[in-house]
């Protein structure tokens, strides 16, 4: 009997190869724009931005930075590179401050002499550098024997911070006020805010400050005519901003 071997050869099915849809760069899917889109995989799409707060970015904020969160050093960040212009002007950088206003020393560190007090102008010895708050009043406590950031306790006092603002061309400065401990308003030294300045309008229209409209506006800050309707006027804001200060301390003698 003839045994009959039938030999199946071996067949490979090769299935043909799918092609997914990637935005690459030549044969290399992916490599370089859109996602691969795998089959049964949603298109999905681009998740959509968040609206950056106000003062991010170089926005209407005054002295407002870079990013929308603090960074930098300090418990509230700061180096914001952002707008810090006045009126509500976008600007992708802040202005230069100007120090065509800048007076000699008349003893060292001390550009003025008021009512038993001697003040130092931060922007006419660094070269305009702006600082978050707790670094504006970092810079005056390096200064030594007894300096610190600016109260304004008294109107001659306030108005001595109107001419500066108004002679320098400053948008604004930082004080020493703050209600960061939740006792109220305080200035550097302790004391606490009795003699005020506040604003009549700010970042909302005709909204009186200190109005807190962020829920974190913990810091004094005197700005330059930066809303419509307002003039050198003292404003609540986030002490993530930047800005030049005045530091001040009680009068000493020309070797203190």
């Amino acid at each position: 009997m003839k045994t009959v071997i039938l030999l199946l050869a071996s067949v490979t099915i090769v299935a043909p190869q799918a092609r997914y849809p990637g935005g690459g760069i030549g044969n290399f899917p992916g490599a370089g724009g859109g996602a691969i889109q795998f089959p049964g995989s949603s298109t999905g799409g681009t998740r959509p931005i968040r609206p950056a707060r106000p003062g991010a970015g170089g926005s209407v904020r005054p002295g407002g930075g870079g990013g929308i969160l603090p960074g930098g050093t300090g418990i509230f960040g700061g180096n914001d590179q952002g707008s810090g212009g006045t009126g509500g002007q976008d600007l992708s950088s802040p202005p230069p401050l100007s120090t065509a206003a800048c007076p000699p020393f008349l003893t060292p560190q001390v550009h003025y002499n008021l009512g038993g007090r001697q003040y130092h102008y931060s922007w006419c010895v660094d070269g305009g550098q702006r600082y978050n708050w707790q670094e504006a009043n970092n810079y005056c406590r390096r200064l030594g024997n007894g300096w610190q950031a600016i109260s304004i306790e008294t109107a001659q006092e306030d108005q001595f911070v109107v001419n500066i603002l108004d002679s320098h061309d400053l948008p604004y400065i930082w004080t020493s006020g703050n209600r960061l401990q939740g006792r109220g308003w305080v200035w550097g030294n302790g004391q606490l805010v009795y003699y005020t300045n506040w604003a009549k309008t700010g970042f909302v229209p005709n909204r009186p400050q200190p109005d807190n409209h962020f829920n974190n506006e913990q810091c004094l800050s005197v700005l330059n005519r930066f809303y419509p309707n307002d003039g050198i006027t003292w404003h609540d804001i986030e002490c993530h901003h930047v800005k030049p200060t005045i530091c001040e301390r009680a009068a000493q003698s020309y070797s203190g």
